[in-house]
C-alpha cells in the first residue's frame, strides 16, 4: 500500500500488531536511489497516528521531538508528513516490545539468552533516559511497553516522546495529554494527583524511573526470569513510593551487573560501526580471546557485518608487502572469531550466505600458508553454514590446491579438513574427483598422509 499522496517516499507494508494508544504500526519500505542511480528500498517502521482529534497533537508533538532528538538508544527519524488529517512518521526498522516478548516466547531461547538480552535492553533504555532527562532536560512522561523497540542486531531504542515535555514550558500540556499514557506503569504521584510538585527543572526523573523500573519488573516476571546480581535490588528501589529515594539514570547505569566482561563487551561492539580498523581490532581480540558468550543477534548483526568490512580491507592490504605480516593476522583474527561464532551457533546460515560467505571464498584465493591454514581449521565450523553450490562451484576446488604445497604440513591439512565439506559435494565430485585425488595421495612421500588417504577413502565408501 503506498501513500503518494502525501509526498513521502516510502511506502506501507503488513500492519504490526500491538495496542497502541496513538500510533498504527506497519512495517515499511522506503524508496532511494543508490550510487548508481538504481531505485532501491531499506526497511523502515512507521507510524500512522490514530483517527483521533485527543491524540492528534501528542502525535505532532512526537514526530518534532523524534525528529530532533538524537541518540544511539532512541528510535532513529527517518522521515514524517501528514496525510488525510493523519500524522504519519517513518523510523528505523523495529518491532515493539510486546512483539519482541511473544517472538522471544516462541523461538527456544535459553532463559540465559532472554535475561541477557533484558539486562542489556535495560542498560540501552536508561541510557536514552540519561539523554532525555540531562541533555535534552526533558521528561519523557510516557514509559510504558510502547515506548520501547528492539531491533534486529539486538539493540533496545527508545520511542514514544508524545509526551515528552520541558518541566517550564508544557505542564499545562502534560496535564491534558498525560491520559494517552495510561495507568499501569505510571508513579503514585501521577495516578494520585500530586505530580506537580515534582514538576520542576531538578525533581521529574523520579517520575519516569518509576514507570522504568515497574515496566522491566513487570516484563521480567512475565517471562518467568530472575534478574541477575543485583539489578533485582535496583529494580525495587526504582518503584518506591517515595519519589526522592528513587535512583537516577547515573546510578543505575553504575549497576555491578552492567560491570561483567559481557556487558562491557556489548557496550564496546556498540561503537564498532565508529571504531578505526586497529579499535576493531583491539575489539576483536578480546572477544576471541574472553569467554563472553553474546547472543545470536548481536554476532549476526553488528558483528558480522564488521568483521566483513575488516576482512576486504586486510585482504587489499594484503597486496602491500610492507602491510602484508599485519594483515596476514588480522585476517587470522576475523576468520577465527567468525569460526567461533559459526561453532556456537551464533550465525544462521542464510545470514552467513549473503554475507560472510563471498568474503571468505575471495580468501580462499589468496595464496598464502597462513591464511588457507586458518581457513582450513574454520570449515569444520563454517562448512555447515556454505551452500552446496558455494561448496562445489568455488571452495572445493581451492581447498584441493593445498595438495600440490611442497609443505607435507600443508597437505596433510588438506586433507584433515576435506572430510567437513564431503557432505555438500555433488555425485560428480564425490564419485568421480575426489576419490582420483585422494588416490593420488597414496603415493605421497609421508607415510602419516598415505595412512590418512586410505582411512579418508575408507570413509567415501557407501
Amino acid at each position: 500500500m503506498g501513500n503518494g499522496s502525501s509526498g513521502l517516499n516510502f511506502d506501507l507494508g503488513a500492519e504490526v500488531a500491538c495496542d497502541n494508544r496513538i500510533w498504527d504500526l506497519n512495517e515499511g519500505s522506503r524508496r532511494k536511489l543508490n550510487a548508481n542511480g538504481d531505485e532501491v528500498f531499506d526497511h523502515v517502521l512507521v507510524f500512522r497516528s490514530k483517527k483521533s482529534s485527543s491524540s492528534l497533537d501528542a502525535a505532532k508533538h512526537g514526530a518534532q521531538k523524534l525528529r530532533v532528538m538524537k541518540h544511539p538508544n532512541i528510535l532513529a527519524f527517518v522521515d514524517s508528513g501528514e496525510v488525510d488529517g493523519s500524522i504519519i512518521v517513518a523510523t528505523e526498522p523495529a518491532v515493539p516490545l510486546s512483539v519482541w516478548v511473544k517472538e522471544v516466547s516462541q523461538n527456544g531461547k535459553s532463559s540465559d539468552d532472554k535475561i541477557q538480552e533484558i539486562v542489556w535492553g535495560f542498560r540501552c533504555i536508561v541510557d536514552a533516559l540519561q539523554f532525555v532527562h540531562r541533555q535534552c532536560k526533558l521528561l519523557h512522561g510516557n514509559i510504558n511497553a510502547d515506548a520501547i523497540y528492539i531491533t534486529k542486531a539486538g539493540d533496545w531504542k527508545l520511542g514514544a516522546l508524545e509526551l515528552a515535555s520541558d518541566v517550564n514550558t508544557d505542564e499545562v500540556f502534560f496535564a491534558q495529554n498525560m491520559h494517552l499514557s495510561g495507568d499501569q506503569f505510571s508513579s503514585p504521584e501521577r495516578k494520585n494527583g500530586q505530580w506537580r510538585s515534582l514538576f520542576t527543572s531538578t525533581l521529574f526523573g523520579p517520575i519516569d524511573i518509576y514507570s522504568l523500573g515497574a515496566l522491566f519488573t513487570d516484563l521480567i516476571n512475565q517471562m518467568r526470569l530472575d534478574p541477575p546480581g543485583q539489578l533485582g535490588q535496583y529494580l525495587k528501589k526504582m518503584v518506591t513510593g517515595e519519589p526522592k529515594k528513587r535512583p537516577t539514570t547515573a546510578q543505575l547505569l553504575r549497576c555491578p551487573v552492567f560491570a561483567s566482561d559481557t556487558f562491557k563487551a556489548m557496550a564496546a561492539i556498540q561503537e564498532l560501526g565508529i571504531k578505526t580498523s586497529d579499535e576493531c581490532m583491539s575489539i576483536l581480540v578480546n572477544l576471541k580471546d574472553g569467554k563472553m558468550d553474546l547472543t545470536p543477534s548481536i554476532c549476526t548483526f553488528k558483528i558480522l557485518p564488521v568483521l566483513m568490512r575488516l576482512l576486504a580491507q586486510f585482504s587489499a592490504d594484503f597486496n602491500n608487502r610492507n602491510l602484508r605480516d599485519s594483515a596476514r593476522q588480522n585476517i587470522g583474527v576475523c576468520v577465527e572469531t567468525l569460526s567461533s561464532f559459526a561453532e556456537k551457533d551464533k550465525i544462521g546460515e542464510h545470514e552467513f550466505g549473503s554475507t560472510a560467505s563471498p568474503a571468505l571464498t575471495e580468501l580462499w584465493c589468496i595464496s598464502d600458508r597462513t591464511i588457507r591454514t586458518c581457513l582450513l581449521k574454520s570449515l569444520k565450523s563454517t562448512a555447515p553454514l556454505y551452500s552446496p553450490d558455494v561448496i562445489c562451484k568455488k571452495v572445493f576446488d581451492q581447498v584441493l590446491v593445498g595438495f600440490s604445497d611442497t609443505n607435507p604440513l600443508m597437505r596433510e591439512e588438506t586433507l584433515k579438513s576435506l572430510v567437513h565439506i564431503t557432505d555438500k559435494l555433488d555425485e560428480n565430485l564425490m564419485n568421480e574427483k575426489l576419490p582420483r585425488c585422494i588416490t593420488t595421495l597414496q603415493g605421497d612421500g609421508e607415510p602419516s598422509i598415505r595412512t590418512n588417504a586410505v582411512i579418508f577413502l575408507g570413509r567415501l565408501l557407501p
